[in-house]
C-alpha cells in the first residue's frame, strides 16, 4: 500500500509579506506617476481581452502609463477622503473608479489619447449585463439545417427560443424578438445572440474623467458618472485585470 503523505504546514508569512510589498510598490508606482505626467484620465473597461489591452500599452508606451487593478488599492494612492487626498481633488478622482476602471497617466493631448483608444476598439459579442445596441427577431420557420444540428434544438428551447424538432429540422413556431434596442441583455439573450451570429457589443476603452496637474481641476468627460462624486464607493467594489 503506499505510504500516506503527512499534511505539511504552509507558512504563509513570506506570501503575506510580498503580498504587502507589492501593494505598497504599486502605490508607489501610482504617486511618482503624478510626478512624471500632466493629466490623469480614469478609464472604463468595455470587453477588453488581455491581447487588446497588449496593443494599447504598446500603442501608448512612450507617452503614457496605465494601471488596472484593484479599485480599493488605487483609491489607496490617490487617497479616499478630501483630507487624505495625494494632491487637490485626487480624492474625486477615484470615486470615479467603479468597475472594470483604471488610471491613465499620460502629457499628451486628450485628442492624441482618444485616437489611441478608438484604435483598439472592435465589435465583439454580447455578454450577459451590455445593452442591445439594436431590435433582433429571429423569423418564424425552419433553420438551416447545415449551421444547426438538430440536436442542438433543446439547448435553443431551454434559452427561450419557441423551437420544435420536425424530420431531424430545428423550427422556430413563430417570430421571436431576441432582443429590443435598450435592454438589458440576459446571459440567456447572448448565448441566443451568439447562435445566430449577431454582435451587439464593442470591446473598448472610454474616458470617464481626467484630472489636470496644473490647474489640480477634475473634469469629468462621461455624464453618466456624475452621480459617482457624490457616492462614497463601496469596500467590495473591486476588479482585477
Amino acid at each position: 500500500m503506499p505510504r500516506s503523505k503527512r499534511s505539511k504546514t504552509v507558512v504563509l508569512a513570506k506570501v503575506e509579506k510580498k503580498t504587502r510589498e507589492a501593494k505598497q510598490e504599486i502605490i508607489k508606482q501610482i504617486r511618482e506617476a503624478f510626478d512624471k505626467y500632466d493629466t490623469v484620465y480614469v478609464i472604463d473597461s468595455h470587453n477588453m481581452n488581455s491581447s487588446s489591452w497588449q496593443q494599447l500599452r504598446m500603442i501608448m508606451k512612450e507617452y503614457a502609463r496605465i494601471f488596472m487593478g484593484k479599485n480599493q488599492l488605487m483609491r489607496y494612492a490617490l487617497g479616499k477622503t478630501e483630507e487624505e487626498s495625494y494632491r487637490t481633488k485626487t480624492w474625486q478622482l477615484g470615486r470615479l473608479l467603479k468597475g472594470m476602471t483604471g488610471l491613465l497617466f499620460t502629457s499628451a493631448p486628450e485628442e492624441k489619447v482618444r485616437s489611441a483608444l478608438a484604435s483598439v476598439a472592435r465589435p465583439c459579442l454580447a455578454r450577459g449585463g451590455d445593452v442591445a445596441t439594436k431590435t433582433i427577431v429571429i423569423p418564424q420557420g425552419p433553420l438551416d439545417r447545415d449551421k444547426y444540428s438538430f440536436a442542438l434544438e433543446p439547448e435553443l428551447r431551454k434559452l427561450g427560443l419557441p423551437t420544435s424538432l420536425q424530420n431531424t429540422v430545428i423550427h422556430v413556431l413563430c417570430d421571436h424578438v431576441l432582443c429590443k434596442e435598450g435592454d438589458i441583455l440576459t446571459s440567456a439573450q447572448a448565448r441566443l445572440l451568439k447562435h445566430f451570429d449577431h454582435v451587439l457589443s464593442e470591446s473598448s476603452v472610454t474616458l470617464r474623467g481626467v484630472w489636470h496637474k496644473e490647474t489640480e481641476d477634475l473634469d469629468v468627460l462621461d455624464a453618466d458618472c456624475l452621480y459617482l462624486l457624490d457616492t462614497a464607493p463601496a469596500e467590495e467594489d473591486e476588479q482585477s485585470d
